[in-house]
């Protein structure tokens, strides 16, 4: 019979955000205009505030190095990331060209 060994390690849960967005710089060159922010009049301010918060929020979901920072921060040790639409909504395109993007 083998004998058991109780483990003095604690055991550290996995952290999983669900939610995370990220914006491609070459999607949203060419969908910046068509995007809600330019459609609602903020250019390039977002709903975060002024135009330098607008920025660094901005690059938080484009840099992926900033992105990992931020994940260490909070103790997040994996993001299910999506696209964000709000930036990246390519239904303005012709067919073709929205394909090309994605």
């Amino acid at each position: 019979m083998k004998k058991q060994v109780k483990s003095t390690r604690k055991r550290r849960l996995v952290v999983i955000d669900l939610h995370s967005h990220i914006v491609v710089p070459e999607v949203f060159s060419t969908t910046k205009k068509y995007s809600l922010h330019s459609r609602i009049g903020l250019k390039n301010r977002t709903s975060l505030g002024n135009e330098k918060k607008s920025q660094e929020s901005s690059a938080r979901i484009i840099d992926p190095a900033l992105c990992l920072q931020d994940m260490d921060k909070m103790g997040v040790d994996i993001q299910v990331i999506y696209p964000s639409l709000i930036h990246q909504n390519t239904a303005s395109l012709e067919g073709e060209r929205a394909l090309k993007l994605v």
